[in-house]
């Protein structure tokens, strides 16, 4: 866990550079760093084991590291990520989200318009105060391993979400879907067809 106070140095940078975790790294921490990207060892080489990663308050950082190819990260949050533009897709060439994603919870980044595409192995998707107008779509029917696990959703304050329609929550997702809450989505004009929760789980 690396964290700094309001009293940000100048060499923070330098400092964050050099401090290399060891491969086995299993949780990560980043909270209040002002560096204007990640750190240079955040690439799959070093981080192969990394299970979980939090990233909180860093308010310079218009983009993440690639993050498709870890195999092992299961829990992802960005919180107050306020410059963030870009998260990880396939149309960059990062391989999309970790195809082993368990929980992704992204708070308190208005700069973000858009979510990657979803593995069908998460199960908890949290949103609030994102500047996305859709939610994301999953993965195609050729890189589906299982089926969908999407339990739980949460989304909140999400000023410029217009529609459900078109995203991940089709048909089969219900079978999964036990909680949705929407919360202060002011422009949200539809919901899915009540037949479709009639299939959640109770």
């Amino acid at each position: 866990s690396l964290g700094w106070s309001d009293d940000h140095a100048r060499d923070d940078v330098q400092i964050l550079t050099k401090l290399v975790p060891h491969r086995s790294l299993k949780n990560l921490i980043i909270s209040g760093y002002i560096g204007i990207k990640p750190p240079i060892w955040m690439e799959p080489s070093y981080l192969t084991n990394l299970a979980y990663l939090k990233l909180d308050g860093c308010v310079q950082w218009h983009e993440l590291p690639l993050l498709g190819t870890l195999r092992s990260l299961k829990h992802v949050f960005l919180v107050h990520l306020t410059k963030l533009k870009c998260i990880a897709s396939l149309s960059n060439g990062s391989g999309g989200l970790p195809p082993h994603l368990v929980t992704f919870d992204v708070k308190y980044c208005p700069d973000l318009s858009e979510l990657p595409v979803l593995p069908f192995s998460l199960k908890f998707l949290g949103v609030e105060a994102v500047g996305i107008s859709s939610l994301p779509t999953t993965m195609s029917d050729l890189e589906r391993l299982i089926e969908p696990q999407l339990s739980v959703l949460q989304i909140e304050s999400c000023e410029f979400l217009a529609s459900l329609d078109g995203s991940f929550l089709q048909e089969e997702h219900y079978n999964a879907l036990s909680v949705l809450k929407l919360f202060r989505c002011h422009k949200l004009s539809s919901l899915p067809d009540a037949a479709h929760f009639q299939r959640m789980c109770v």
